[in-house]
C-alpha cells in the first residue's frame, strides 16, 4: 500500500502525546533545527551526509506535525497560503 504525503502526515499527527504542550513541540523544534545546521556544516559527505540530512528533516516534520495536530492547523491552507505570498 502506498502511502500519500497527506496520509502520512495525519499519521504523524497521531502520535503526539496528548500531554505535550505547543511550547514543549516549539523547543524540540529548535533543538532539532540545531542538529540539522551542525550536519549540514559537518565535513561529513556522500550517502551518510544525505542519510543523516533525511533523518533530522524527517524529525522536523513530524514535529511540525505534532504542532499543526496541536494547534489545529489545516497545514494544506498554510503551506498554500504561504507559497501564494512568495
Amino acid at each position: 500500500m502506498v502511502l500519500h504525503f497527506e496520509e502520512l502526515w495525519e499519521q504523524g499527527e497521531q502520535t503526539l502525546d496528548t500531554e505535550t504542550t505547543s511550547p514543549e513541540i516549539l523547543t524540540e523544534l529548535n533543538y532539532k533545527i540545531k542538529i540539522l545546521k551542525q550536519i549540514i556544516n559537518s565535513s561529513a559527505t556522500g550517502s551518510d551526509r544525505s542519510a543523516a540530512i533525511g533523518l533530522a528533516l524527517g524529525a522536523i516534520l513530524k514535529s511540525c506535525a505534532h504542532l499543526s495536530a496541536k494547534e489545529n492547523i489545516n497545514v494544506f491552507a498554510a503551506l498554500n497560503q504561504s507559497i501564494k505570498e512568495d
